[in-house]
């Protein structure tokens, strides 16, 4: 317990010098590239009909709250680093908290939402327009952002850090075991309704390819979520590390890994469009007419 302590009195010192510049400018980068990329996904959506489809409308959404990770979260924690605060009741420390729970509500929300839309496209392939219609995507996505703002709202009813752990282990079980547990169900059966189905209308060349598809899109979709898990995943083993510790000197220890944590989980908002790219050609060939068209003027 010495050593961790010693451990962590060197990291909070080097915390207020050149690590806090150095996390600075990599938010401002992070938050430049995750704001330009995803405006070109919205850009891209909004310019061609071919890509205006109920997952995309997800998708969209989505990339607002990247957008707003890029213009209010790391501008936020740039502010954070420049002035130091590291208590958890300074205005920048409360609006970081606000800003966290707000965005990764929506997030994760949307995530479960469009899985939930997949599953549907590929395991109920002839009702699917009858079940996922565009009034029901508004109010999904609508109902999303009206829940992330008030859960997150809960933040300005606590005043004190003993206060905080309860709320941080509602925000893990609400806003990440729950979701990733329906987006795991939900893939599950989409990849066995597929290769079903596919087995089933082989001898239907159009049919199929309709399928393949489908599962061409959930695959993406996939990749999204695993990599916002995977960069997400540092920052919720410091939230339970944290949680679980009493020790004022750890938790500061915690709270200097935690915000190289966080840089790491604000970098998924930038790699999305670039997976969209990669992995969908409407999407590639709709980002490229619109970089041309921006060169052009």
């Amino acid at each position: 317990m010495q050593n961790s302590s010693r451990l962590c009195w060197k990291m909070d010192l080097s915390f207020g010098s050149a690590s806090s510049t150095i996390l600075a400018l990599l938010n401002i980068i992070s938050g430049v590239l995750a704001v330009s990329s995803n405006l070109l996904v919205l850009m891209a959506i909004s310019k061609f009909s071919a890509l205006r489809t109920v997952s995309n409308f997800f998708i969209a959404s989505l990339a607002v709250a990247d957008i707003s990770v890029g213009m209010l979260m790391n501008p936020v924690y740039a502010s954070i680093f420049i002035v130091n605060a590291t208590e958890n009741n300074h205005p920048l420390r409360v609006t970081e908290h606000w800003l966290w729970l707000q965005t990764t509500v929506v997030s994760t929300f949307t995530l479960t939402a469009v899985s939930i839309e997949r599953h549907i496209a590929v395991t109920k392939c002839f009702r699917y327009t009858e079940i996922v219609t565009l009034n029901r995507c508004i109010y999904g996505i609508a109902s999303i952002w009206i829940f992330s703002i008030l859960y997150a709202s809960q933040r300005f009813l606590f005043h004190g850090d003993e206060d905080l752990p309860s709320l941080w282990i509602c925000t893990t079980i609400l806003t990440v075991f729950l979701p990733f547990f329906v987006i795991s169900y939900c893939y599950v059966y989409i990849f066995k309704a597929a290769r079903s189905q596919c087995i089933r209308i082989a001898a239907d060349n159009s049919l199929c390819k309709e399928v393949l598809k489908n599962k061409k899109a959930a695959c993406t979709l996939c990749i999204v979520i695993g990599l916002f898990a995977l960069l997400w995943l540092p920052s919720l083993a410091l939230s339970l590390w944290h949680i679980s510790v009493a020790d004022p000197l750890e938790r500061q220890c915690i709270d200097y890994l935690w915000f190289w944590a966080a840089f790491l989980s604000f970098t998924s908002s930038f790699f999305n469009p670039w997976i969209y790219t990669i992995r969908t050609k409407e999407f590639r060939m709709a980002f490229l007419k619109v970089l041309r068209v921006k060169s052009k003027s």
